[in-house]
This record gives structure tokens, C-alpha cells and sequence, in this order.
């Protein structure tokens, strides 16, 4: 298929689109269960408004592409911030950038096909999980980017397969340099992910607003039976977000797990008073 799409549509490329609709009807039949599994845990616009999920859609457009190019800092669940708006800084530099990229994308999409075929790829694969539609806590993934950032990866192929056709001790110094550097950071973040404590400690340590680490961190110390820094953590958690359910109803498992029934039920009660 050619990058322009006003040309998809000559007969040239009719067998390609007859080859895409059998994957188009089995990816429509999986979303409509997907849908129908998880809608009990949409959010509804009470909890939610129009102007935080903006600002959601915005900021993931641009936080893909920056955590792709500089993997860094890489965090499992990125919390959604207390007033967030596309309108309030520094919020406000995440649509100014995406819609200045669009114009430009746009004005320039007959001459340069390309990179407005990537745009129109990476912001459609998006869009299920990007604050439009929204199912958890997490402002952000860096999971969601698996698929729409195929593209940058293709781009960087083309990237290298230019510049070593005129300078190929370049791009091939280029290639290794890249390859080691991701290799270090892959072996660097493997670190992180070896077992539920390692993992929460970590975002513990570089989110310090962060709650649900903290109550996970507590749920892994519970799990082995370490009940002071258990209880200290499901405290953390608490101080940081007085009103989070789930803090409470794990405190109160553990309270019960310890035979302290009465102080347990307390713990319940208010979690499902936050629920």
C-alpha cells in the first residue's frame, strides 16, 4: 500500500484491502468483547471529565514518542495528576506541541506522504487506551505503546538503511552504538522487574505521590509474612491518599490474618465507604 491515502483506493490495491478485511472483522468482533468484559469498568464522565481525558490524549501522544526515543525512567503505572486539564500548565505544552505537529504533518502530507501515514498509524492505535475511553487509575503505560510505536521503529530502519548506502561506517557504527545502548537498558530494567518488591520499591523511590506502589510494595511484604513493613507501607499509602479503598481493605486482611478482628472490621467499613 502506498503511504498517500488518497491512492489506497485505485484498483491497483483492491486485493490488498480484500487480503485486511478478514483481520478487520475478527479485530470488530474482539473489541465488541472486550467491551462487553470490561464495561462495568468504564468511567463514567462524572468520575472523569471531558477536560482531564484532553489532557490525557494530549500528553499521550507526546509521552510515547519521548519515553520510545529516551527509555528512561520507565515506570509500570503512571498515576493521573489532581486537576488535570489540556488548559493548565504545564499541561497546556502537550496540545500545542501535538496540533503544531498536526498542521504540519498535514499541510505537508502530499509532499512528504510518509510521516502523516505514521501519525495517522501511531494516533489510531492509540486512541483505545489513551483517556477517551477509560478503564483504570493510570494516566499512562508504557505497555499501550507496544503497537503504535512500530512505526517509529520502521522509521529508524529506513533511517539507517539511507545512511549506509552513502556513509556505511557510519550507520553501521550508529547501529552498534544504538543496539549496546538498548541492550544496557534492557538488562538495567530487568533489574527492576525481578520480583513484586523490587518492582515497587523502585517506583516507591522515584514517584514519592505514589500511592498504589506503595500498597503494592505493603501486599508483596504481607505476602511474606513481614508484617512491620507491611503495616508501614499500607500507612504511606494512606497518608499520601487518605480516602484510597484499597489500602484500607488490604490493612484490614492483614489485620485479620493477625486475629485483630475489631480493628479489622474498622478498616472494611471505611473501605467500602471510599468505594
Amino acid at each position: 500500500m502506498p503511504c498517500a491515502p488518497t491512492k489506497w483506493r485505485w484498483r491497483d490495491h483492491q486485493e490488498v484491502w480484500k487480503e485486511k478485511i478478514p483481520c478487520s472483522l475478527l479485530a470488530l468482533l474482539f473489541s465488541v468483547i472486550a467491551f462487553l468484559v470490561q464495561h462495568h469498568a468504564l468511567w463514567g464522565m462524572e468520575k472523569l471529565g471531558l477536560l482531564p481525558r484532553l489532557g490525557m490524549l494530549f500528553y499521550g501522544l507526546v509521552f510515547y514518542i519521548q519515553k520510545t526515543l529516551i527509555p528512561i525512567n520507565l515506570l509500570p503505572l503512571y498515576l493521573i495528576p489532581e486537576g488535570l486539564s489540556p488548559l493548565a500548565w504545564p499541561h497546556i505544552i502537550y496540545p500545542i506541541i501535538v496540533l503544531s505537529g498536526l498542521i504540519c504533518l498535514y499541510a505537508l502530507r502530499k509532499k512528504y506522504p510518509v510521516p502523516w501515514a505514521f501519525f495517522l498509524f501511531y494516533t489510531i492505535t492509540l486512541l483505545p487506551t489513551i483517556g477517551i475511553i477509560k478503564t483504570g487509575s493510570q494516566l499512562v503505560a508504557d505497555r499501550y505503546s507496544y503497537l503504535s510505536c512500530l512505526v517509529w521503529a520502521v522509521a529508524f530502519g529506513a533511517a539507517f538503511s539511507w545512511l549506509d548506502k552513502s556513509r556505511p561506517g557510519v550507520a553501521k557504527t550508529a547501529a552498534c552504538t544504538l543496539l549496546g545502548t538498548l541492550f544496557f537498558l534492557t538488562w538495567r530494567q530487568n533489574q527492576v522487574w525481578r520480583n513484586s518488591k523490587t518492582l515497587w520499591t523502585y517506583v516507591a523511590a522515584k514517584d514519592p505521590r505514589h500511592h498504589v506502589a506503595r500498597n503494592l510494595l505493603a501486599n508483596a511484604y504481607a505476602d511474606k509474612n513481614q508484617i512491620t513493613e507491611a503495616t508501614l507501607f499500607y500507612q504511606e499509602a494512606l497518608r499520601i491518599k487518605p480516602n484510597y479503598a484499597p489500602s484500607y481493605h488490604d490493612l484490614g486482611t492483614l489485620l485479620v490474618n493477625q486475629g485483630r478482628l475489631q480493628e479489622a472490621i474498622g478498616h472494611y467499613q471505611t473501605a467500602f465507604s471510599y468505594a
